[in-house]
């Protein structure tokens, strides 16, 4: 009965454990569903992740596209390269125009990148992590 126990509080730990850092895992960004920083947008087979990240030895955190299931974090995209955030308030959201932006605080008041789109219906915009590893813009035709 103890190695039933073990067996099971262990399967728990190494269930919960990928995502303890990670405060919730989305599969778009819309209007009403903004990517914040501990967020993670994941593509449908969970091949891809999108997300806010700090390179080894670096307090600056910037937004990218990683591989989601390898160990080793491997970055392939960053919106941001040339403009880091200096802390976690970071929110990446559907802006009024309808196009894709990262603000640097909470209340949308600094933008560091941004897709530079506008959107002629911008509610009715999203934007979705593709299992190849790209982000699009997309038209949300359940809104």
């Amino acid at each position: 009965m103890d190695f039933c126990k073990t067996y099971l509080c262990f399967t728990i730990i190494l269930t919960i454990l990928p995502f303890s850092s990670c405060r919730s895992l989305i599969n778009t960004i819309t209007p009403n569903q903004a990517l914040q920083d501990g967020d993670l947008l994941i593509s449908t087979r969970n091949i891809f992740a999108l997300g806010f990240f700090s390179p080894r030895n670096s307090l600056n955190r910037y937004v990218g596209i990683w591989y989601h299931q390898i160990p080793e974090q491997t970055i392939v995209w960053i919106a941001n390269r040339d403009d880091p955030l200096n802390d976690t308030s970071g929110v990446l959201a559907i802006d009024s125009r309808g196009g894709l932006t990262l603000f640097g605080n909470k209340n949308r008041s600094s933008s560091f990148w941004s897709t530079n789109v506008s959107i002629s219906v911008p509610n009715n915009s999203m934007a979705k992590l593709l299992d190849v590893g790209n982000l699009v813009l997309l038209r949300n035709n359940t809104a």
